[in-house]
């Protein structure tokens, strides 16, 4: 499972729509299909009951939903927390290499 898939994920779960979460995403909407039916197959599970208009959430889709959610809401709070303590702090790397004879 990679966190893109998760992303795409979130989008059709919260359009209820492959095409419209495709324009959101500004990705094509057979590759956003394709990389629910790849996390689906991850799973051995359906995430969404699909029709030519919508989908709609299994309860599979609504437990990984409030999962993913706090996956990738953890995720932006440790880029936020590096990115800052980057800046504030200017971290240094020492680098020591050393042998025994």
């Amino acid at each position: 499972m990679e966190i893109k898939q998760l992303q795409y994920f979130l989008a059709v779960a919260d359009q209820l729509n492959f095409s419209k979460a495709a324009e959101v995403l500004y990705v094509s909407q057979p590759l956003l299909s394709q990389q629910i039916a790849e996390l689906e197959r991850q799973l051995r599970v359906t995430l969404f009951n699909r029709s030519r208009r919508s989908a709609q959430l299994t309860p599979a889709g609504m437990a990984l939903a409030q999962e993913a959610r706090a996956i990738l809401d953890r995720v932006n709070r440790v880029e936020t927390f590096v990115q800052q303590t980057a800046a504030g702090i200017g971290l240094q790397w020492d680098l020591n290499i050393g042998y025994e004879e």
